[in-house]
C-alpha cells in the first residue's frame, strides 16, 4: 500500500536554500525548526511526495499520513549546521522513497527470514501512531521481556524499519520469526566496544538501530563485549536508546557503586535520545530479566530497588 500521493511535475523551487542558521546552545530556536520543516518539505517534494505542515508545526501531513519531524530535529541539534541538509534529506528522502517498496504482506517467507529483527522496546510503546487513523499495534504478540520492556518484530527494508503489527502477525510463524529475528539482530554491527567509570562499565555502540535489542540475547551480548559468557554472579545492564547497551558484569569490585553509576548513566543518556527506550536499569541472571531501578525524567529523580536475588549476591560478595 501507498502511504504517499506522489507527484509527476516539476517540483518547485527549494524554499530552504538559504544556510542553516548555528545552534543555539540551549536547543533549536523557532528560526531553526522552521528551517529544518522547509528542508524537509522540499525533500520530499523532490522526491514525488506531495506534503503539508501540520498545525502543531512540527509534524507533516501527506495524503492523510503524519511524518513527525521529532527525529531530525533531535539529529539536527546533536550535529553541526553544515550536517543538517544532509540529515534531513536522507531521512526525508527515505521515508518518501518508502511509498516504492513492497509492504510487509507481499514478502516471501525467505524474505521475511532475512530482513525480520528482535526489536526491545518499551511497553508504552506497542502501539505506534502513523497518522490519526492508522495505528501499528503489537500488544497481541508482543513477547514481555522485564515488568516495563518487550520484545517485538522488525522488517528491515534498504532504508527503512517497518514494525510488524499484530493483525500480520497472526498469519506468521512467530516461534521461527522470532528465532530468526534474534539471529539477525545478533549479526547487526557493533561499531564501538569501551569502558568507562574506571573500567566497571562497558559500552557496546553502533550505528545500527537494533543495538539494544542485542541485551535479548545476552548470552551472546556478553561474548561480544567481554570475548566470554562467563557471568556466575549476573550482569547489570541498561538499553537508554536503541543505539546503545551498558553493561557491568557483577562482582566483589565495587559492584554496588557500579550499579548506580549504571542508573544514573542510564539516565543521563534516555534524556532527549533519538530512540529512546528505557531510562531504568536491569539485572539479568541465568536467563531472568528484572527491572531494578525506576528513573523520572522529569522528577530528575532515581530509585534503585535490587531484590531479594540481587541483594543476597552482593551480600555474599562483599
Amino acid at each position: 500500500m501507498s502511504f504517499f500521493r506522489r507527484r509527476t511535475d516539476t517540483p518547485p523551487v527549494d524554499p530552504a536554500q538559504a544556510a542553516a542558521p548555528s545552534v543555539d546552545p540551549a536547543g533549536l530556536t523557532p528560526d531553526q525548526v522552521a528551517w529544518i520543516r522547509a528542508r524537509a518539505l522540499a525533500t520530499l517534494t523532490e522526491n514525488g511526495v506531495e506534503a503539508i505542515a501540520d498545525d502543531n508545526g512540527v509534524d507533516l501531513v501527506a495524503d492523510g499520513h503524519r511524518m513527525p519531524l521529532d527525529n531530525a530535529l533531535a539529529k539536527c541539534r546533536a550535529a553541526n549546521p553544515d550536517d543538517w541538509s544532509a540529515i534531513v534529506e536522507q531521512h526525508f528522502g527515505a521515508l518518501a522513497r518508502q511509498a516504492a517498496q513492497p509492504g510487509v504482506d507481499q514478502l516471501t517467507g525467505d524474505q521475511l527470514a532475512s530482513q525480520v529483527r528482535t526489536r526491545l522496546v518499551h511497553i508504552d510503546d506497542l502501539r505506534v501512531p502513523i497518522d490519526p487513523s492508522t495505528v501499528i499495534d503489537m500488544t497481541e504478540y508482543a513477547l514481555p521481556v522485564a515488568d516495563d520492556l518487550a520484545a517485538v518484530l522488525c522488517i528491515d527494508f534498504p532504508e527503512t524499519v517497518t514494525y510488524l503489527n499484530s493483525e500480520r502477525a497472526r498469519s506468521l510463524d512467530l516461534p521461527a520469526l522470532y528465532t530468526h529475528g534474534q539471529a539477525n539482530t545478533d549479526a547487526e554491527p557493533l561499531d564501538e566496544v569501551f569502558t568507562t567509570d574506571e573500567g566497571r562499565i562497558a559500552v557496546g555502540y553502533g550505528s545500527s538501530l537494533f543495538v539494544a535489542s542485542k541485551a535479548l540475547n545476552m548470552p551472546a551480548l556478553l561474548h561480544r563485549i567481554f570475548g566470554s559468557t562467563d557471568t556466575p554472579h549476573g550482569v547489570v545492564f541498561a538499553t537508554p536508546n536503541r543505539n546503545e547497551v551498558l553493561l557491568h558484569r557483577i562482582s566483589a569490585d565495587n559492584s554496588i557503586t557500579a550499579i548506580g553509576s549504571l542508573a544514573s548513566l542510564a539516565a543521563a543518556r534516555f534524556d532527549g535520545a533519538v530512540g529512546a527506550v528505557s531510562p531504568n536499569i536491569y539485572f539479568w541472571h541465568q536467563g531472568t530479566y528484572l527491572r531494578i531501578s525506576t528513573a523520572d525524567p522529569v522528577e530528575k529523580s532515581i530509585s534503585i530497588t535490587p531484590g531479594p536475588q540481587l541483594e543476597s549476591i552482593l551480600a555474599d560478595l562483599s
